[in-house]
């Protein structure tokens, strides 16, 4: 294997172990989406148990990813 075959494999390795690692979605916690949505504590809180917003096993933390679906569903109703 030649050089200028090697380098753009580990390019494309290092681009991809990046990208995995940057992509996590960011994590929240359930009072400071509460706030960021202008709600009580309480609500998010029934709405996670409710299963309506998914949240970490333990439930104490949500995503990005699903406070955006959250806010796409309610839009739709």
């Amino acid at each position: 294997m030649d050089i200028n075959e090697i380098i753009p494999a580990v390019d494309n390795a290092v681009y991809n172990a990046l990208n995995r690692f940057f992509r996590k979605d960011k994590l929240y916690s359930i009072n400071s989406i509460a706030k960021r949505l202008g709600v009580a504590h309480t609500t998010i809180k029934k709405l996670v148990l409710q299963g309506v917003i998914q949240a970490t096993k333990d439930g104490k933390f949500i995503s990005e990813e699903s406070i955006n679906d959250y806010l796409r569903n309610k839009e739709k109703k």
